[in-house]
């Protein structure tokens, strides 16, 4: 974003163009003006700690889907000095709806999948329709942060929260519900199978989504997860906080800053400076700092997350269930249509499920049986690693 001196500056969204977002003096584009649908916004307004965000989101997004390609703009004016400053405010606040892409998402697959992801969520509850938001900031985070990142991480990004999502009214659903996040993840293969894409990018995705945790530095994974969470963290406080705040206090609001400022690296923290943030949020965050500093974690390295918080992904050790025991050992004969099992659709998505599963499923080590224990009827054993697996689904 160049510094200007005009009094007013014209923030063009551009969906269809490589820099989704720039800025013009008023004067240079007369010509324009008249031809862009857009929305005056004063800068004292946009500074000020009663703006209303959600009524400013809302007006956007309708812009938006009812302009011409997408392309709108917002018609900044207010002090020339600091009109600069908060031009890239306004453009981090909107980047969702400007969809910035890269030659991973430039595809016709992934037109596909963004409207399978818009059908997902029912955008008329407010809760899903913010969760629906929420994902696209994260998704543009993501490429903010790593303008070459691949499919897999960007289709992470889209669908990484759809465990918040009810199965039947579009309602959030409590946080750190296991349950919920499994279906979530299943959810998301299913729908990706559906629209066809390759098997190999799924399990990246799957294993992005289930396994973020606080990974160690041999995960090949590792990388690509803090990219994740740091695109995850930063839409909560570019996009979320404000509302966060509003909706249920200080308290939980600054359990929720913690959380977050646990997930960020030292890298992305610095994009906080640039954030419109709420005075309180700010604050928290100072809070937060200063809290850490006293009083170091065990390991001040790590990059786990603040006491009384919960984190997403699956719990390392967690034992399957008996069902499960049983179900995937006869899945493996079901593939084969062997044992009086006919190898319909629905057997076929279970068994490629449960091999999707073993996959993703990160590598621990086998606890050691109790003493006395017996094995469960029909249970078979974990594979070793995940490289005969692959290769078993290579050749089916």
């Amino acid at each position: 974003m160049r510094s200007m001196n005009a009094s007013a500056l014209r923030i063009l969204f551009n969906p269809a163009r490589r820099l989704p977002a720039e800025a013009a003096e008023v004067a240079d584009a007369a010509g324009e003006a008249q031809a862009r649908p857009g929305l005056d916004l004063a800068l004292a307004d946009w500074q000020s700690d009663s703006f209303p965000f959600g009524d400013f989101d809302r007006l956007a997004e309708t812009l938006a889907a009812d302009a011409p390609g997408g392309a709108f703009e917002i018609r900044l004016s207010g002090e020339p000095r600091r009109l600069a400053a908060a031009a890239p405010q306004v453009v981090t606040r909107c980047q969702r709806l400007a969809a910035r892409r890269n030659a991973a998402s430039a595809s016709e697959l992934f037109e596909r999948v963004l409207a399978a992801h818009r059908r997902l969520h029912d955008r008329i509850h407010p809760p899903a329709a913010s969760v629906y938001a929420h994902a696209l900031d994260t998704w543009q985070w993501l490429l903010r942060l790593e303008p070459e990142a691949g499919l897999a991480p960007q289709l992470a990004a889209l669908f990484h929260d759809v465990d918040r999502l009810a199965a039947a009214a579009g309602a959030p659903i409590a946080p750190g519900n296991a349950n919920a996040q499994r279906r979530g993840v299943w959810v998301t293969d299913e729908l990706l199978a559906d629209l066809d894409v390759d098997l190999a990018v799924r399990v990246r995705v799957h294993r992005l989504i289930a396994g973020r945790h606080p990974s160690i530095a041999a995960d090949s994974l590792a990388a690509e997860i803090a990219l994740l969470d740091d695109a995850d963290a930063l839409s909560f406080f570019s996009f979320e906080s404000a509302a966060c705040l509003d909706d249920l206090g200080a308290e939980q609001t600054a359990r929720q800053v913690a959380h977050a400022l646990s997930r960020l690296r030292p890298a992305s923290r610095a994009w906080l400076r640039g954030l419109r943030l709420r005075t309180a949020v700010a604050r928290l965050v100072e809070q937060e700092d200063a809290r850490r500093i006293k009083v170091p974690g065990p390991s001040s390295g790590s990059r786990t997350a603040a006491a009384g918080t919960v984190t997403a992904g699956p719990v390392r050790g967690t034992r399957p269930s008996r069902a499960a025991a049983i179900a995937r050992s006869r899945m493996a004969v079901g593939m084969a249509g062997a044992a009086g099992i006919a190898p319909t659709r629905t057997g076929a998505l279970l068994a490629r499920a449960a091999a999707l599963g073993a996959l993703a499923a990160p590598s621990t080590r086998p606890r050691r049986a109790a003493p006395g224990t017996r094995p469960l009827p029909g249970a078979v054993a974990a594979p070793r690693s995940s490289g005969t697996l692959e290769r078993d689904l290579a050749k089916a």
